[in-house]
């Protein structure tokens, strides 16, 4: 049966729904699960179980399968993720306590939240380029060759206004920014599974440096 707008998943799939409105809906849903679990965090639990908790509790719940959206307000996840902190170390919003998100972040020796999403893509990415060039996963994204070009369906017709933003876009331009890396090193990087996994967490690194500076 065709239909309008179906829910499978923990997303949203219909013509009208937005990546916008599933991050809110994501970022409200970690706020509840802080409230649902709200006796974990005013327990005597010492701090680090606590921050274990949170991780497996909530931002898992928040975040999983958003590596898979062609957009993302890492603004609003991020605010998010650090009102969720605050709650837990005790530290009143920044408004009263002169106390940066990054600070907080750093109190309780977590990397931003960008960086967990960020490395769910480049394992993803990687487990796509290795596949053959003929390989369905490849042909979503990619013209069969090793130069990581986006493909455009033949019978496709340009519409008016900005291209639409595929997915391979949100990560690809963040890999060549951070890593120095043209779409050619790219592919070939990809081919080594273990030179990829050092080259992401490179990758995290410099992305929580860039969000704590």
């Amino acid at each position: 049966q065709c239909v309008d707008f179906a829910r499978t998943l923990g997303f949203d799939i219909g013509p009208l729904v937005l990546p916008s409105d599933t991050l809110r809906r994501r970022g409200w849903a970690m706020i509840g699960a802080m409230e649902k679990y709200k006796l974990v965090w005013t327990s005597d639990l010492p701090q680090q179980r606590k921050l274990e908790r949170f991780d497996s509790l909530v931002v898992n719940k928040g975040i999983w399968g958003l590596h898979l959206l062609s957009a993302i307000d890492f603004s609003f996840l991020e605010y998010i993720y650090a009102r969720c902190l605050r709650r837990i170390l005790k530290i009143p919003a920044a408004f009263i306590s002169r106390i940066s998100h990054a600070t907080v972040r750093s109190i309780a020796k977590v990397e931003p939240l960008q960086c967990k999403v960020r490395r769910r893509q480049m394992k993803l990415l990687g487990h796509i380029l290795r596949r053959p060039p003929d390989h369905p996963d490849r042909l979503c994204l990619f013209d069969p060759d090793n130069h990581l070009t986006n493909r455009k369906p033949p019978d496709a017709v340009r519409r008016v206004g900005r291209p639409r933003t595929v997915w391979a876009d949100t990560i690809l331009p963040t890999i060549q920014k951070h890593l120095q890396l043209t779409r050619d090193q790219i592919y070939d990087l990809a081919q080594n599974r273990e030179e990829w996994l050092r080259e992401t967490e490179r990758l995290c690194r410099l992305l929580s440096q860039e969000l704590q500076a």
